[in-house]
C-alpha cells in the first residue's frame, strides 16, 4: 500500500513538473538564434518583413465572356467584391485593379505566364455521323 501512494505521488509530480516544462520552454526559445541563418538575414515575423509584405497577392485570373474572376489572398472575387479592405475595381488578364481609402492601385499576377484560350460554343455532336 505504501508504494502505491508513493507511486501515484510521485506521477502526479512528474505530471506537474512536465506541465511547467511546456509552458516555460518556449519562452525561452526566443532568444536562441539560428546558426544556419545568413549574416543579415530577418527574422521571421520581424517589423521590417511584415512592412514590404504586399497585403494582396494575385494568383490567377479568368476572363471569358460570362465573367471575370481573380484569386487574391487564396480567394476568388468578382468586381465590386472586397478583400483585405479593398474593392475590386476591374479585372484584367494579368492584373486587377483595386480601390481602397488610399485610391487605385494595381496587383500583378505572381507569376507572369498568361494563358489565353479561346471560348467557342460546343459542336452539335448530332451532325456527325
Amino acid at each position: 500500500m505504501f508504494n502505491g501512494f508513493r507511486q501515484k505521488r510521485f506521477t502526479a509530480r512528474g505530471c506537474v513538473v512536465s506541465l511547467l516544462l511546456l509552458v516555460l520552454a518556449p519562452v525561452g526559445a526566443n532568444n536562441l538564434s539560428d546558426p544556419t541563418r545568413p549574416p543579415g538575414a530577418s527574422l521571421p515575423g520581424s517589423s521590417a518583413k511584415a512592412a514590404r509584405r504586399p497585403a494582396w497577392i494575385l494568383s490567377s485570373t479568368l476572363i471569358s465572356p460570362e465573367r471575370r474572376s481573380a484569386i487574391i489572398n487564396g480567394k476568388q472575387v468578382l468586381p465590386g467584391d472586397a478583400i483585405n479592405g479593398a474593392r475590386v475595381v476591374e479585372i484584367h488578364p494579368a492584373s486587377v485593379k483595386l480601390r481602397n481609402r488610399r485610391g487605385e492601385f494595381e496587383v500583378r499576377l505572381v507569376s507572369r505566364q498568361v494563358v489565353k484560350k479561346s471560348w467557342s460554343q460546343p459542336r452539335n455532336t448530332s451532325d456527325r455521323k
